[in-house]
């Protein structure tokens, strides 16, 4: 296939025949050496199964920044070691336009190429980094379940962190679009509503309350003084006797401790009695900080792959603390 146009059909390679027995010994067809850059891979019904490989062809380095005026281009200027950071930049350019053309190349490459490990391909792995244009592109696809569990599964991601105004500013974007085509706005609404429906069905770690709010409702209430201490030392409560026998994790337990004193009266509202309770009991504030945009995720952990299995690991030790917990901190961040 061509990398930068998915929605071309590839090509077959020719295998090599040794009289009338087919050898699985291929050639590459002249074509290939006439354009570029390509990426051989197995057909969706193939028997024959390997790893993607990457051939240059005839393409042209485009090594000047003027140059990439596409995602196309962009696609084709990404180098690892002198242009890693090409198609990353080019996605803020789409992030922030919803008719940008470069949603059909994204479009085609997943209807077409879909079969395969999203890793394949460097534009999926950008997106998985550039959180802005992800949310734009689930309301391009009209959250499609089957392309979010994909992505939750074959990325690290922490939905939770992902800023809340990239996804109101999707949201606004997406519902302005099919206004100005002359759709009700009761229908718009409607429909923005199953959209968010389906996200909830893909991933299940997303508090059901901020999908509520996400789809169109209102934040939950702030409570005040007194009440608010009670309220929050019961879900701790809670936590702790659930837990009473568990092995608590303790991942960035300083990290979430030090960020947790930073911010003003946390560690007045969250008081756990236990040290080894502090990461759990800490997570959903500071990821709902971070969403907020309170604090910078790189500013509190490490922005590697095995952080992100640990963070998972705090978030999903008891969905019944992280979900009211985070939504609350939301509400708290937010006023």
């Amino acid at each position: 296939m061509l990398i930068a146009e998915p929605e071309r059909k590839p090509i077959n390679l020719l295998r090599r025949m040794l009289g009338s027995i087919e050898l699985d010994v291929f050639d590459l067809p002249n074509e290939m050496g006439k354009s570029g850059p390509w990426l051989i891979i197995p057909g969706n019904d193939e028997e024959i199964d390997f790893g993607p490989t990457f051939y240059m062809g005839a393409a042209k380095n485009i090594t000047i920044p003027e140059d990439v005026s596409s995602i196309q281009s962009a696609v084709k200027a990404y180098d690892p070691g002198h242009n890693s950071n090409v198609i990353i930049e080019y996605l803020d350019v789409m992030a922030n336009d919803l008719s940008h053309p470069g949603w059909i190349y994204l479009r085609n490459l997943w209807d077409n190429f879909g079969y395969l490990p999203l890793s394949t391909f460097e534009i999926w792995k950008a997106l998985a980094k550039n959180h802005k244009a992800l949310t734009l592109l689930l309301f391009k696809f009209e959250m499609n379940e089957e392309f979010i569990r994909r992505f939750d599964t074959e990325f690290s991601l922490l939905w939770e962190v992902i800023p809340l105004d990239y996804w109101l500013n999707s949201r606004e974007q997406f519902k302005l679009s099919l206004e100005n085509l002359g759709i009700d706005p009761k229908l718009v609404a409607s429909q923005i509503k199953v959209m968010f429906e389906k996200f909830e069905n893909s991933v299940s770690c997303y508090p059901e309350e901020m999908i509520k709010y996400l789809a169109g409702g209102e934040l939950s209430p702030i409570y005040e003084g007194k009440q608010e201490k009670q309220i929050l030392s019961f879900l701790v409560q809670e936590l702790i006797r659930e837990h009473s026998e568990s092995a608590w994790p303790v991942h960035f337990k300083n990290e979430l401790i030090h960020t947790a004193k930073e911010l003003e009266n946390i560690c007045e509202l969250i008081v756990y009695p236990h040290f080894r309770q502090a990461a759990v009991a800490l997570y959903p504030v500071i990821a709902a900080a971070i969403a907020a945009e309170k604090l910078n995720f790189e500013d509190v952990f490490a922005p590697e792959a095995q952080s992100v299995f640990a963070l998972k690991q705090l978030r999903d030790f008891e969905p019944q603390w992280f979900a009211p917990v985070y939504s609350y901190f939301i509400s708290y961040f937010s006023k």
